[in-house]
């Protein structure tokens, strides 16, 4: 009498089969099987473990998708098209040098910055424009909807927010599809400019009451 392998189809047990028995007790579950439905599901196993799919050079099976990668900045429809103006690149660095001019003031023969009430005012709004621009319109250009399409006027206006370092900065990521960082670091040393302003003008206020009190 000899022996056949089996696998009982209720437990997935492989087990050893007199080849000359109808029925079989599976000595896992106890079960009475079919020994040529356990003779069956052996042969189908084995078959299957013995199938191998061809493997393509990197290692994994022929046929096997993968999820593709998007590419940074691909839903943004004006990477597409952007090309930097360089006219417009220029007016904006001139407009940002008038304007830098404006806030400074004039300076008297005793080397004293006389400021208006105007420039101060136009120095707040100029002060939340950029910001509003960094943090908020520079970063749509990266997406599906820019809230400005225009190459000319996003050329003038990165120049004319972060001058010279930053706006070419800015064109230039444009150019390579990747919004960066710089923006964000823009902002901090703007916060940080304003606020040191901030504190040497009351120093200097503190400075001349308490000389006029002296």
């Amino acid at each position: 009498m000899g022996y056949n392998l089996g696998v009982c189809p209720q437990c997935n047990n492989v087990m050893s089969m007199p080849d000359d028995s109808a029925i079989v007790r599976c000595p896992t579950c106890q079960s009475e099987v079919s020994a040529a439905e356990a003779a069956a599901l052996a042969g189908a196993n084995s078959q299957m473990g013995a199938q191998q799919q061809p493997q393509n050079p990197y290692g994994a099976a022929a046929g096997t998708t993968y999820p593709v990668q998007p590419t940074y900045g691909a839903g943004a429809p004006l990477l597409a098209t952007w090309q930097t103006n360089v006219l417009f690149t220029v007016l904006g660095i001139l407009a940002t040098m008038a304007v830098n001019g404006f806030l400074g003031g004039s300076v008297d023969a005793n080397g004293q910055v006389h400021t208006t009430t105007m420039s101060g005012i136009f120095a707040l709004i100029y002060l939340a424009f950029i910001i509003v621009y960094a943090v908020k319109i520079y970063p749509s250009y990266f997406t599906e909807k820019p809230m400005i399409e225009s190459s000319e006027a996003i050329s003038f206006l990165n120049a004319f927010v972060g001058g010279i370092i930053f706006g070419l900065l800015w064109n230039h990521n444009l150019t390579l599809k990747n919004k960066g960082i710089s923006h964000i670091v823009f902002v901090v040393l703007i916060a940080a400019t304003f606020a040191l302003v901030f504190l040497l003008l009351m120093f200097g206020a503190m400075a001349v009451m308490a000389g006029a009190v002296a």
